[in-house]
């Protein structure tokens, strides 16, 4: 059996792991999942993911590609691997896709999601999935902050560390949501770039936070950006309200991976 290029659409609870990527000695999505792979086809397998969620962040759409000599049919891994895969991960859809394809390098976009609950008392059952903190929401004054955002930047003072490509990447969209359910007040902030940078997303959820509870003036966000410092954005919002919730490609084997209604500016 020749070669074949798999890519995976995976969904999983990152409270579980100690991120995406492999790491001795810890548990990660990545290790796991190339375990279930192992079984499934009795072939050793590495696999490449979109991109790395850190410890805690959860993912709807993360996408990860698999090389295998296996003749099974996609629809074979998805049920072999769910089988397989412990009750935190799950495979959504399995697709053939062309040899040369990178799920990072041919990302067109990513959209992240942050849940954040404004609530006076603890919520038990949302704490694993949101930020819950109190504060009564200035929703002009955060969809203010958001917009300023958007655009080519340098996000120097909105991430930990700068990475190998420099600290200017550009914000395509911001949303924020709000709706209540079950009577509890829930904000979704959504972001959606090519890229982002280490912690990134979650620097900009504690900037934001700080501006909707009248903590700052959204006017901050333009010193942030034209005075770039690393990490004096913040504070850097906790890892649990963090979701992946899709990674959008040109790759037209994946172009009903994109159908999802798409994340509109401020």
């Amino acid at each position: 059996m020749s070669e074949r290029h798999l890519a995976l659409r995976l969904q999983y609870d990152g409270s579980a792991f100690h991120g995406s990527q492999r790491q001795a000695g810890q548990a990660t999505v990545q290790e796991t999942l190339e375990e279930a792979i192992g079984q499934l086809t009795q072939e050793a397998h590495r696999t490449a993911f979109a991109g790395r969620t850190d410890t805690g962040v959860h993912a709807l759409g993360q996408v990860v590609a698999v090389r295998t000599r296996s003749a099974l049919p996609p629809e074979r891994w998805i049920r072999g691997l769910n089988h397989l895969l412990p009750p935190q991960v799950a495979v959504q859809d399995a697709r053939e896709v062309p040899p040369d394809f990178d799920p990072r390098r041919d990302a067109r976009s990513r959209t992240y999601r942050y849940d954040w609950c404004p609530a006076r008392n603890r919520q038990p059952l949302l704490e694993p999935r949101a930020w819950v903190f109190a504060g009564q929401v200035d929703f002009p004054a955060l969809r203010d902050g958001a917009a300023r955002l958007i655009g080519e930047h340098d996000f120097a003072s909105f991430c930990a560390k700068p990475g190998n490509r420099g600290t200017v990447r550009t914000m395509d969209a911001v949303e924020v949501g709000d709706f209540v359910e079950d009577g509890v007040e829930r904000i979704h902030l959504t972001f959606r770039g090519a890229s982002f940078l280490h912690h990134q997303i979650r620097f900009t959820v504690g900037q934001l936070v700080r501006i909707g509870i009248g903590k700052a003036e959204p006017a901050v966000i333009d010193r942030l950006l034209q005075e770039p410092v690393i990490g004096t954005a913040g504070p850097k919002a906790p890892a649990q309200g963090l979701v992946l919730v899709r990674v959008r490609y040109d790759t037209p084997e994946l172009a009903d991976w994109n159908d999802d209604e798409d994340v509109r500016p401020v």
